[in-house]
């Protein structure tokens, strides 16, 4: 309770403007929002708990916080939330999911639903409908297997219900979208800092109009090189197979080294890696000698060959022999080709 009650208190900073959170939230019309007295938990007749907040969870979400204080937790997430997506304000994209904001929460005869405790893939923590998805729409699904990260950090659990509401009011993830979601998540509630949250409040605030936008793919790689490299990588090496000036490409180039650089973390950082990309941080170290010896020249090959090499590695983690053998016969046509140059 202690942890609780000291999150919240942080929620009511001033911002340089001079406005509290709550002044910020009356000023956009989000009063309903900040109503002690219209908090409720109330069971309707599809068997969900409203909280007067335009979002309604089903009894699992009791296990996570006691039912009297849950209304109250979503508040705080919503004031939170909300004033810092105004605040990181770049563009008009901000000004129109405010606006979404305002019509999913008001929604009274569609509620956006929760339920805290689903049998979720295991890289999932949280699934969240987007318009036209499913009959179901609004909804929001957390896996039971985050339940003690959510219990014990209501920052993180925030973040995550934020997340999926930005899904419910209309954002896919990137390369189908631009990556809001998890920028807002990690700007308005995440613990990074300097550069890489700076990144993350530039996507979040709107200041990019494109996914294509080659500055928007910089802040991507400066605030999660080793995620959204990686993710670009992939994305863009088939065409790569078709069309090797590809891989000269500044954003293949730029991607596939953020990627590498994250990997190259301390030691005692990797063990907190998923199990594949901790395996391919240290296939890396054991190939960064052999790729630094590479001629300048020989970047195409020089790129495809690591890239081969990790996916190998990638594939023998998933069980996939036979793909880890494809990938270790294209690495070794790629080694051929710069030795023989």
């Amino acid at each position: 309770m202690a942890l609780i009650l000291s999150y919240f208190l942080s929620t009511s900073s001033l911002y340089a403007q001079g406005q509290t959170d709550e002044e910020i939230l009356k000023s956009l019309g989000f009063d309903f929002v900040l109503d002690s007295k219209a908090l409720v938990s109330k069971k309707n007749a599809q068997g969900y708990y409203e909280l007067g907040l335009g979002i309604a969870v089903d009894q699992s979400c009791f296990k996570l916080y006691p039912q009297k204080e849950i209304a109250v937790i979503f508040q705080k997430m919503l004031v939170r939330g909300l004033s810092c997506m105004k605040r990181e304000e770049r563009g008009e994209n901000v000004k129109r999911d405010l606006e979404s904001f305002q019509k999913l929460l008001s929604n009274k005869s569609n509620l956006s639903k929760l339920e805290c405790d689903k049998p979720l893939p295991d890289t999932a923590y949280a699934i969240g409908s987007s318009p036209g998805s499913s009959r179901r729409h609004p909804y929001i699904y957390l896996s039971n297997m985050g339940n003690k990260e959510f219990k014990e950090k209501p920052a993180f659990f925030q973040g995550v219900v934020f997340h999926e509401l930005l899904h419910n009011i209309r954002y896919f993830h990137h390369p189908d979208d631009m990556e809001v979601t998890s920028a807002c998540e990690e700007c308005c509630f995440g613990e990074m800092t300097g550069d890489k949250k700076l990144s993350a409040c530039k996507i979040c605030g709107g200041a990019y109009e494109t996914i294509s936008d080659p500055e928007y793919i910089k802040s991507l790689l400066v605030w999660d090189g080793r995620f959204y490299g990686r993710l670009i990588v992939e994305e863009q090496f088939d065409k790569a197979l078709k069309d090797s000036a590809i891989v000269k490409e500044v954003q293949f180039k730029e991607a596939m080294e953020s990627f590498l650089k994250d990997l190259k973390s301390p030691v005692e950082s990797k063990k907190a890696l998923e199990q594949v990309d901790r395996l391919l941080a240290f296939e890396f170290e054991a190939v960064e000698k052999e790729l630094l010896a590479m001629p300048e020249t020989e970047i195409s090959n020089r790129y495809r060959f690591l890239y081969y090499r990790l996916m190998a590695m990638a594939a023998r983690s998933q069980g996939s022999l036979g793909l880890e053998k494809t990938y270790k016969a294209h690495a070794e046509a790629c080694r051929d080709k710069y030795k023989n140059s």
